[in-house]
């Protein structure tokens, strides 16, 4: 017998609608090394009108198909509507997502030897830091690549090389006529 994953995944929404918990595995690493392919997470359902802070991890349903466990790294206004921008740990990419996308918060991860109560003080300080540092990282990437497309960096670095390169071979040249004894770094006057 085969069931639709669109009835598992209204199921999964309708349950937290209700204030459950939900258990679910964990099918990639995006979010290595703290969540693997293989833990389960618990994922506490969330009221209207939750707030999230920096560092949250969450459950998002993307496109009414796709769920996605991910870290808020930042918050905006889109048109009005309230949007975090969140990411994988282990991604390279952030994207800005509706606040109405998120299911529910991550609570706990259950690995094979140990459960990690994201809930506790310390857990929360850690995910902040770590949400402001991938959040600066990724940040920093962006500019990066914004820069690439507006700026000529990489001709001048390309340029730089190679003037770097012909540097060092004509030193190299040089050292070596040196170290072979031949006296035609300088040619004499005859």
């Amino acid at each position: 017998m085969q069931i639709d994953n669109r009835i598992i995944d209204d199921l999964i929404i309708e349950s937290a609608k209700q204030g459950n918990e939900i258990s679910l595995w964990v099918a990639t690493n995006s979010m290595a090394p703290l969540i693997v392919a293989g833990d389960r997470i618990i994922v506490q359902s969330i009221k209207e009108g939750a707030r999230f802070r920096i560092g949250d991890i969450v459950l998002f349903r993307v496109n009414g198909e796709l769920f996605l466990v991910h870290r808020i790294i930042g918050h905006r206004s889109i048109e009005g509507v309230r949007h975090v921008r969140q990411k994988g740990d282990a991604s390279i990419g952030s994207h800005f997502l509706p606040v109405d996308s998120i299911v529910g918060s991550v609570r706990l991860v259950k690995k094979q030897n140990r459960t990690i109560d994201l809930t506790t003080k310390t857990w929360r300080l850690l995910n902040l830091i770590i949400g402001l540092v991938v959040g600066y990282i990724d940040l920093v990437a962006r500019i990066y690549r914004y820069a690439v497309r507006l700026l000529p960096v990489p001709g001048v670095l390309i340029t730089f090389a190679r003037l770097v390169k012909r540097g060092i071979d004509r030193l190299l040249q040089r050292g070596i006529k040196a170290l072979l004894g031949k006296n035609s770094v300088h040619k004499q006057a005859n």
